[in-house]
């Protein structure tokens, strides 16, 4: 009966929809929300940071950011495309126009901050990686053409009721988990996991024995969810940190090969090359 209870007071209210593009290298200023805001990523990849989590988001992810905790956003090396929702989880609540505080603004009233409810048992934030973006589609676009009238806002509740689902539940529209929901579950884990722990030497053997799975299976669910190996992704960490340190440190290009993770300066000039189409002494000094 209490869970029936709780289901029942769970009624979203949308308070701002908006869906767009960033090219690459764009930074959103930090900033804080009133709301919690939904956002789904269909194509690029971007670096989210929230209070002290990052993420790096791509493709079919789905990241709720919560309020009253600062976030900024950096695009990385691809146009990125993403559906933000700005919403409250109940209805009755005071609406906060904008909804969001730019840090810089320095006006951010606390009182007003709409947090998660209690008895919504969801850590926050809540990040998950790998949805199928064929199936997303199905909700996101039809509820950027709902209207303003009662039948536009009613399809439109339903439809984000239904994305929230998809979310939360993990099903595929049939009361059941689809296909690979462990391999979900282990590459958020094993994501969450590189960006940890990135700069320090990763055996990719240990790291499936870690999780214990088989270092094929391992590869072969990463590569599924998020578009290249577990591997290439710690380079892409480790290049992408490496690109800051040598644009805004005094570090020379053999202290940060070490400080990102690479114990040989050579190999680490050669990747950087290869995978920024650059010198790593290029960036330096170049912000």
């Amino acid at each position: 009966m209490r869970k029936k209870i709780k289901a029942e007071l769970v009624n979203p209210r949308i308070n701002l929809l908006w869906a767009g593009w960033w090219k690459p290298g764009y930074v959103e200023q930090g900033r804080y929300l009133y709301d919690h805001e939904l956002v789904v990523f269909t194509s690029g990849k971007s670096r989210v940071v929230v209070g002290e989590q990052a993420f790096t988001c791509s493709r079919g992810d789905i990241l709720i950011i919560p309020p009253g905790v600062r976030h900024w956003t950096r695009a990385l090396d691809e146009r990125v495309e993403r559906y933000c929702f700005h919403f409250d989880w109940v209805h009755g609540l005071p609406e906060v126009r904008p909804p969001f505080v730019y840090e810089a603004a320095g006006r951010y009233v606390r009182s007003c901050c709409k947090r998660t409810p209690k008895w919504l048992s969801i850590k926050m934030p809540l990040y998950s990686p790998g949805i199928s973006l064929q199936r997303l589609l199905q909700f996101l676009h039809p509820l950027t053409k709902c209207d303003n009238s009662p039948e536009g806002v009613l399809r439109q509740r339903g439809l984000f009721l239904q994305l929230l689902a998809e979310l939360l539940s993990g099903t595929g529209g049939k009361g059941r988990k689809p296909r690979g929901g462990k391999s979900l579950r282990l590459v958020q884990s094993l994501k969450q996991r590189i960006e940890s722990d990135y700069r320090l030497p990763l055996s990719m053997n240990s790291m499936a024995a870690e999780f214990k799975v088989t270092p094929v299976h391992m590869a072969r669910a990463f590569r599924t969810h998020v578009g290249m190996s577990p591997l290439e992704y710690v380079h892409r960490l480790r290049l992408e940190e490496a690109c800051r340190l040598l644009s805004s440190s005094a570090m020379n290009v053999s202290e940060v090969a070490m400080s990102v993770g690479f114990d040989d300066a050579n190999y680490f000039s050669r990747l950087f090359r290869k995978k920024m189409g650059m010198s790593p002494s290029s960036v330096v000094g170049n912000p």
